[in-house]
């Protein structure tokens, strides 16, 4: 198997420590009192008449105004998510040395695989924000479609690459993570046409639309 590993370097762009009075009071106490609305997508999901325009007339207002939304009515089951979360806990808590068995690697102009906590250098970066901050703990396991993502432009050969490298002897991982990622690319597409109502272009068909995810 043949899998370029990817070193990757973070470059902090946060500038420079803020750490005076003022900062730090704003870091517990936002100078907005604006809520995070929430968009129910159901009505167009579901097919209702005037749904999905009327779900477009939200999303335009709310992406034109607050830009940041709640979003409920979106069909993927509670039960699901709550497993994803489990599964998450269940990897993280493996040894690191068995992680770190899974390497980190390109798929295209994408990544998968498992990326450790990075280096001192990046687990300090959080002290840009403000002095004597807590490091940076950040970890992660990206997973790709599998078959590939780049649609319609692939080759067969990169359709037959290895994409996705699975944690041994955890049961129902693999399938879990699998069936969350369908069901949020599902609803992904779903989206476009929604995005095009929003914005008053022509209606977008996704039937033959290969988009990355």
């Amino acid at each position: 198997m043949d899998l370029k590993v990817q070193e990757t370097k973070i470059h902090d762009v946060r500038g420079a420590i803020r750490d005076d009075e003022e900062a730090v009071y704003l870091m517990d106490h936002p100078d907005s009192d604006e809520q995070i609305p929430t968009l129910d997508i159901a009505p167009y999901l579901n097919g209702k008449p005037g749904g999905r325009e009327a779900v477009a007339a939200q999303l335009r207002d709310i992406s034109t105004t607050v830009g940041f939304f709640y979003l409920k009515g979106h069909g993927i089951p509670a039960d699901l998510i709550d497993r994803v979360f489990k599964e998450s806990r269940r990897f993280h808590a493996l040894p690191a040395e068995t992680k770190k068995k899974i390497p980190y690697f390109e798929t295209g102009s994408f990544r998968s695989g498992y990326q450790p906590c990075f280096k001192d250098e990046y687990q300090s970066t959080n002290i840009n924000i403000i002095a004597n901050a807590k490091p940076n703990l950040v970890a992660k396991l990206s997973i790709n479609r599998e078959g590939g993502s780049g649609g319609l432009s692939m080759t067969d050969e990169q359709r037959q690459a290895r994409i996705n490298v699975w944690p041994e002897n955890l049961p129902g991982f693999k399938e879990t993570l699998l069936d969350y990622h369908g069901r949020i690319e599902k609803l992904g597409r779903q989206f476009l046409p929604l995005w095009a109502t929003s914005l008053k272009l022509p209606t977008i068909s996704t039937g033959s639309l290969r988009h990355r995810t």
